[in-house]
């Protein structure tokens, strides 16, 4: 499942999210060459 055009408001603690589209497809079949990585994490152990 996919969410997406989430709002955030920032004014308020803790930061609240509203709203937002479910987008389902099933069976998704995931193919590795159509995959984009978008971020990376290095964690140092420190």
């Amino acid at each position: 499942m996919i969410v997406h055009s989430i709002e955030l408001d920032r004014t308020v603690e803790p930061v609240t999210a509203t709203g937002g589209i479910l987008h389902c497809t099933s069976p998704w079949t995931i193919e590795e060459e159509t995959l984009t990585v978008i971020s990376y994490i290095h964690r140092t152990g420190l």
